[in-house]
C-alpha cells in the first residue's frame, strides 16, 4: 500500500492555499494600516507643534518685557524638566527665552540647507523640530522661534497604536484561517458523501450512489452510476455465457465417457481407460475454471455482509447427509454475529470443498469454528483422521493432485478453495488437528469498504 503524501490531499491544497492568502491578506493590511497610522499620527504632532510654535509667538510679541513670555504656554508640559517637550527663542543669533522642561540646555537645529535632517538636543535626537524666524524694526537682528519634541514621545504613542493593532490583525487572521479551513471541509463535504455512499455499494448496502449531490458533483455520480450499472450488466452476462459454456462441454463430454463405457464393454480397455482419463481431465478444468470465473464475477459485483453461521449450517446439513453412511459427527462452533464480505455462493463452495474432504478422511469427527479478527474473519475446520504430511501440505493445491485414490472425487475441490479465498485476499493454511488429523485454517475479510480518502488496496 503506497503511502499517502499530504500534498495529494485536496483538502490539504485549498487549506493550504488558503492559510497562505489569509496571512498574506493580513500581512499587506497591517502594513498599509501600520503606514497610514503613522502618518496620522505625525500629521497630528506637526499639527499640534505648529499650534504651540503659534502660541510661542504671541506670548512674546504681548509680553511686557523681553526676557519673558506674557504667561506660560499653556501645555503644562514645557514646565516639567526633561518631559520631551521643548521650546526656545534666538534674539539676535543667541538664546534669549528657553522652556523650563529644556533644563538650561538649547535646542540644536540642522543648517538651513539640510532641514530634512533632525533636530537634536545635545545629542538627543529630536522627532520633530518647528522654528520660524521674525524680524521687527524694533528688534536688533532676527527673532527665531522654535518648538521640539522628544522623538520618544511620537514613539511612545505610536506603540499605542500599534500593539493593539497587532492583536487585532492576529486575532482576525486566526478567525479567517479558521473560517477557510471550515470552508474547505464545507465545500468537500459531498465527496466525504460520495467515498461513504461508494463503500456501501461495495459492501453491497445500496445498488447505486444517491442522487442528490450538488450540481459540480452530481455529473460526475451520475456516470459511475452508469459505470456501476454497465459493470453489472456485463459481469451477469458473462456469467451467463461461462454457465452456457460449460453446460454445451459438459454434454459432449458425458457422451464421450459412455462411448469410453460402451468400448470397455466390447472388450478394449485400453481405448477406454485413455478417453476415460483425458474426460475427466477435461472435466477438471472445466468446473475449475467456471468457479474461477464466478468467484471473479463476485469479487467485481458488490457483495452484501453474509451471516456465517447460518450458512454453515446449511452445508454442514448437506454434507453430514452425503456421509451418513459413516457415522461422522459434526460440531459446528461459529458464532451467530460473525459476518463475511462474500458471496454467499462462494462461501457455501469453499466451506463444502473443506468439509467433504475432512468427512471422506475422518474416522468420526469433523469440528467447524470460527471468530472474528480485525477486520478478517477466521474459520478452523478440523478432523481426526490420518491428516497430510508436512511436505504434501503445499502439493496438495495442485490441480487434480489427491494423496490417495480411494475417497472419490474430482482432486479439484482445495484448488478451488484455494484460488476462491484468493481472489478474496484471504489466505488458506493447513496444520495439524488438535483432534489429530487435519487443521485447515480459513482468513476472510470481514468488511468490503474502502478508504477512499488515500490509498487502498484494490
Amino acid at each position: 500500500m503506497r503511502r499517502s503524501l499530504w500534498w495529494r490531499s485536496l483538502q490539504a491544497r485549498l487549506a493550504l492555499g488558503g492559510l497562505v492568502w489569509v496571512c498574506l491578506g493580513v500581512t499587506l493590511s497591517g502594513a498599509a494600516m501600520t503606514e497610514l497610522i503613522d502618518r496620522h499620527v505625525t500629521a497630528q504632532f506637526d499639527h499640534e507643534m505648529t499650534d504651540h510654535l503659534s502660541e510661542l509667538q504671541s506670548l512674546y510679541a504681548t509680553s511686557s518685557s523681553p526676557t519673558a513670555l506674557a504667561r506660560p504656554i499653556s501645555d503644562p508640559r514645557f514646565e516639567v524638566p526633561g518631559s520631551g517637550y521643548y521650546w526656545e527663542i534666538w534674539r539676535d543669533g543667541s538664546p534669549a527665552l528657553r522652556s523650563p522642561s529644556l533644563e538650561g540646555k538649547d535646542i540644536v537645529l540642522p543648517p538651513e540647507d539640510s532641514r530634512a535632517e533632525r533636530a537634536g538636543l545635545r545629542g538627543a535626537a529630536l522627532k520633530l523640530a518647528f522654528e520660524r524666524e521674525i524680524r521687527s524694526a524694533a528688534v536688533d537682528g532676527p527673532l527665531v522661534f522654535a518648538v521640539a519634541v522628544d522623538e520618544s514621545q511620537l514613539k511612545a504613542v505610536l506603540d499605542d497604536f500599534r500593539k493593539p493593532l497587532l492583536g487585532s490583525l492576529i486575532a482576525v487572521a486566526a478567525g479567517l484561517c479558521l473560517a477557510a479551513m471550515a470552508q474547505v471541509a464545507f465545500g468537500l463535504r459531498p465527496l466525504r458523501k460520495m467515498r461513504v455512499a461508494l463503500a456501501e455499494v461495495r459492501a453491497g448496502k445500496a445498488e447505486t450512489l444517491p442522487e442528490d449531490f450538488p450540481s459540480e458533483v452530481q455529473p460526475l455520480v451520475t456516470d459511475l452510476n452508469d459505470v456501476i450499472r454497465i459493470n453489472r450488466e456485463m459481469i451477469q452476462r458473462a456469467r451467463a455465457q461461462a454457465g452456457n459454456l460449460a453446460h454445451a462441454l459438459r454434454t459432449p463430454l458425458t457422451i464421450l465417457s459412455a462411448e469410453a463405457e460402451r468400448l470397455a464393454r466390447e472388450g478394449r480397455p485400453d481405448a477406454a481407460d485413455a478417453i476415460l482419463q483425458e474426460c475427466r481431465a477435461m472435466r477438471r478444468q472445466i468446473d475449475h475454471q467456471i468457479a474461477r470465473a464466478r468467484a471473479a464475477a463476485n469479487r467485481t459485483i458488490a457483495g452484501p455482509q453474509v451471516k456465517a453461521a447460518p450458512l454453515a449450517g446449511e452445508v454442514v446439513s448437506a454434507i453430514a447427509r452425503l456421509h451418513a453412511a459413516r457415522a461422522v459427527a459434526f460440531a459446528n462452533d461459529i458464532p451467530a454475529d460473525l459476518e463475511v464480505a462474500c458471496d454467499p455462493d462462494d462461501l457455501k463452495e469453499i466451506l463444502a470443498n473443506v468439509l467433504d474432504n475432512a468427512a471422506k478422511w475422518a474416522k468420526g469427527q469433523v469440528r467447524i469454528s470460527g471468530l472474528a479478527l480485525d477486520r478478517q474473519a477466521e474459520f478452523v475446520i478440523e478432523d481426526d483422521g490420518p491428516g497430510v504430511p508436512a511436505a504434501k501440505r503445499t502439493t496438495v493445491f495442485n490441480l487434480g493432485e489427491r494423496l490417495d485414490e480411494r475417497p472419490t472425487g474430482s482432486g479439484i475441490g482445495l484448488t478451488v478453495v484455494r484460488d476462491l479465498v484468493a481472489l478474496y485476499d484471504g489466505a488458506v493454511v493447513l496444520g495439524e488437528s488438535s483432534l489429530g488429523g487435519l487443521k485447515v485454517t480459513l482468513t476472510l475479510p470481514c468488511s468490503r469498504s474502502t478508504d477512499f480518502g488515500g490509498s487502498a488496496k484494490m
